[in-house]
């Protein structure tokens, strides 16, 4: 008989994986920037916005604009007894965005071409 933790394990990976791979199309319109990838990679359920904004350089004011983004579209939940502070419910890895490729569109994109 299977053990029914590993059972359980394998289903929530499962769904996990599916959650994940239905959301990236939207966190991929909603995390469009390397300031906001920051943010919500700090999204650990353990840190509060001002602790967010002290790390990232972010200010706290945009940072609640940017979580209240993230819930509408369902990729954070707000604190609850499950966690103490808003909580990202994926990683970007899991996502599939990657905060180094923002950043570096971000600066090619900022690249003036000359007039001539």
């Amino acid at each position: 008989m299977p053990d029914p933790d590993k059972v359980n394990l394998e289903i929530l990976t499962y769904l996990r994986v599916i959650a994940a791979s239905s959301m990236r199309p939207t966190a991929e319109k909603i995390i469009n920037s390397s300031k906001k990838a920051k943010v919500y990679k700090n999204l650990t359920g353990e840190n509060s916005h001002q602790q967010i904004s002290e790390k990232t350089g972010v200010p706290r004011r945009t940072i609640s604009m940017y979580v209240e983004d993230f819930i509408k579209v369902g990729l954070v939940i707000r604190a609850s007894e499950l966690s103490k502070y808003d909580k990202a419910l994926f990683t970007l890895e899991e996502l599939q965005i990657d905060p180094g490729a923002l950043e570096r569109s971000e600066k090619s994109s900022k690249k003036v071409e000359p007039l001539g």
